[in-house]
């Protein structure tokens, strides 16, 4: 007999074997067992929770012969037909691939025909926020008086995309993510029924990654039976999920915050080599840390969940609320810039490498400074010397607008070409790398200005301004003076730029205060992340592309 899918086997075939939508379910069946049932239904909420498994439930309970307290008999002429799709009565519409008005028009012209076998037509429209302008449009009046042997129920997980005129001429049902409970005690009865061995954690683990959708439970099962057939293990579902265990994540998160570069660095790259999913590995972290922010400011909210109680219990991570709020700020940031990414490992590493430097620059101050007044006074420091670099930051660029002419320019743009050439030197390699993906967007009289798609990136050289422009110079034997923007704030000093020459106002040059003046001391660190790559994988030619 050929295999059958969990999800699919498993369905529910009465609105008593719906899990998690419990208020939904009492109405729709009240409204089935007192005939007042309406016209049309929209069913909406996120995926795998139910709503064509009760839109299909409901198109035989309306219908069935027997109904047995608003539920479906299961077992009446009408049940079996409909169970074993032989019935033109009840029509599946999938709007993802049907979403046209020609498709709905057809709707249109068959509406009127009576039923052959049921008492009512039921038409469910899965995924409708997918049909067109045009369809919505055509749908729009049959919604409104339909023929009363006619009932629609349309599905869909973006409510936001249906029209206001569909929503208000339906019942509205808001389908929620199934709790975890719920989920564990139907997923144990599943493995119970189908015989197979897995363990609590590995359980814990699937409803972790299926974030409240019991379909989603059932596939992630499905591969792991596939994949293993029995006796099922956490790391199991951390190999056919490119997932990491949450063992790694907690090496991970202490190496960032403990400043072991060599160790971020193999393990990202082990995570990458081993087809761990960069984006997953993220969403790992964040709910790790997301879970531990819970656990320590109110640790009865895991007590259900035994495991994770005693896993948070038992570990040893010194860092604050605070810090850990920072970083899954941060750990965000770096997601929708590796969405945007040609390279997302890159982002990756060189993102969670500067945070762990600035995360220990800070540490480390605290440290020295002892005590709680000493540590507040360093705190102020460091964010004095960020609010100068920032000032620093627009007294040059407004220097450079001023400065600005294109003969410098092409000429600058010219030497830029030869930067790949200097990837091959490991004197110069860390400052080329930096600047490899630049664009030089304005340049006069040796000041150069110069944008990047990452926030990350434009911060590392600013606060290390003197040390990259000291490193720039050697690489080109010029004195050049460099700042560095985001594509968005390059936007904004254009439209400025655009604004003032129409209404013929001048830059004006301010005098630029020295290094000394933001910095609190001169900084002789070398590039740590391209310095320890190097000393990862040797100092042989890195190839550009």
């Amino acid at each position: 007999m050929q295999y059958q899918v969990l999800y699919r086997k498993y369905r529910p075939l009465k609105f008593d074997d719906v899990v998690g939508q419990n208020v939904i379910i009492k109405t729709l069946q009240n409204s089935i067992r007192e005939k007042k049932f309406t016209h049309a239904y929209l069913f909406c909420g996120p995926k795998g929770t139910g709503k064509t498994s009760v839109a299909k439930v409901m198109a035989k309970a309306i219908n069935c012969l027997k109904p047995d307290d608003g539920n479906p008999c299961g077992d009446c002429l009408i049940c079996n037909l409909i169970a074993n799709k032989k019935t033109t009565d009840i029509i599946e519409i999938d709007a993802a691939s049907n979403n046209g008005v020609d498709e709905i028009r057809e709707i249109k012209s068959k509406v009127n025909l009576v039923p052959s076998e049921c008492n009512y037509k039921v038409y469910i429209i899965d995924e409708v926020h997918m049909l067109s302008t045009g369809a919505f449009n055509a749908l729009l009046k049959t919604l409104e008086e339909p023929p009363v042997h006619v009932v629609f129920i349309l599905a869909t997980t973006e409510i936001h995309k249906v029209p206001g005129t569909i929503i208000s001429r339906c019942q509205h049902f808001d389908f929620k993510k199934i709790e975890n409970d719920r989920l564990e005690l139907k997923l144990k009865k599943i493995v119970k029924n189908e015989k197979i061995n897995i363990d609590d954690k590995a359980i814990s683990e699937i409803i972790k990654h299926a974030d409240g959708s019991f379909r989603d439970c059932e596939v992630i099962l499905d591969k792991l039976i596939a994949y293993k057939n029995n006796d099922i293990t956490v790391e199991d579902v951390y190999a056919i999920n490119g997932s990491i265990s949450t063992e790694e994540v907690f090496e991970l998160i202490k190496s960032i915050f403990d400043k072991e570069i060599i160790n971020i660095l193999r393990k990202i790259n082990d995570f990458d080599e081993n087809g761990k999913d960069l984006f997953r590995v993220l969403d790992d972290i964040m709910i790790f840390l997301r879970n531990y922010l819970i656990y320590i400011n109110a640790p009865n909210y895991f007590k259900k969940e035994k495991y994770l109680f005693d896993y948070y219990k038992n570990i040893n991570l010194e860092i604050s609320s605070n810090e850990i709020y920072k970083l899954i700020k941060e750990l965000n940031i770096i997601n929708n810039e590796m969405k945007m990414a040609s390279n997302p490992k890159i982002i990756f590493e060189v993102s969670i490498l500067n945070y762990s430097n600035e995360h220990h620059k800070i540490k480390m101050e605290l440290n020295v400074a002892g005590d709680e007044m000493k540590s507040k006074a360093v705190l102020k420091k460091h964010e004095k010397m960020i609010e100068g670099i920032e000032t620093f930051k627009k007294i040059r660029v407004n220097n450079i607008m001023v400065k600005a002419n294109k003969s410098f320019l092409k000429e600058v743009k010219e030497k830029w070409k030869n930067l790949s050439t200097y990837m091959v030197d490991k004197k110069f390699a860390p400052t080329a790398g930096l600047f490899i993906d630049s664009d030089i967007k304005a340049a006069g009289e040796n000041n150069i200005l110069l944008t990047f798609k990452y926030k990350s990136i434009v911060d590392r050289i600013n606060n290390n301004l003197e040390e990259i422009e000291e490193n720039l110079n050697k690489m080109f034997n010029t004195k050049y003076k460099i700042i560095a923007t985001t594509e968005s704030e390059w936007d904004e000093i254009k439209k400025e730029y655009i604004t003032k020459k129409i209404n013929k106002e001048d830059y004006e040059i301010i005098e630029e205060p020295a290094y000394v003046e933001i910095f609190d001391k001169k900084n002789k660190e070398t590039d740590e992340f391209l310095k320890m790559t190097v000393d990862l994988f040797g100092d042989g030619i890195i190839e550009i592309k």
